[in-house]
């Protein structure tokens, strides 16, 4: 049964693979395996191969820990976009507050 990491895997192979402007079919031509497997992988039915990681992140020209690792936030991003949220966060607070009128 498919774990939450092959499902994410799954999810991370769809984002790739429609950042690359492919669809299912497209990809599944490229790499020797079947549309039907790409998509239960891509739903999270089925748990993604090494191998079959490997053919996919190779035709995406991408390395493969791009597809079964989780994404990596730096302190320096993590930073930014706290910088950026806080006044957003700000103005919805004064917005959403309820004038003295």
């Amino acid at each position: 049964m498919p774990t939450s990491d092959d499902s994410a895997t799954g999810s991370r192979i769809a984002e790739r693979r429609k950042l690359a402007r492919l669809t299912q079919k497209q990809l599944a031509a490229r790499i020797p395996y079947s549309y039907s497997l790409l998509n239960q992988v891509e739903c999270g039915a089925r748990a993604a191969s090494d191998d079959f990681v490997h053919a996919v992140a190779e035709v995406l020209g991408i390395d493969p820990s791009l597809l079964t690792e989780p994404a990596r936030v730096t302190s320096a991003q993590a930073d930014r976009l706290a910088a950026i949220m806080h006044p957003i966060s700000a103005a919805r607070w004064r917005v959403s507050r309820p004038s003295g009128d």
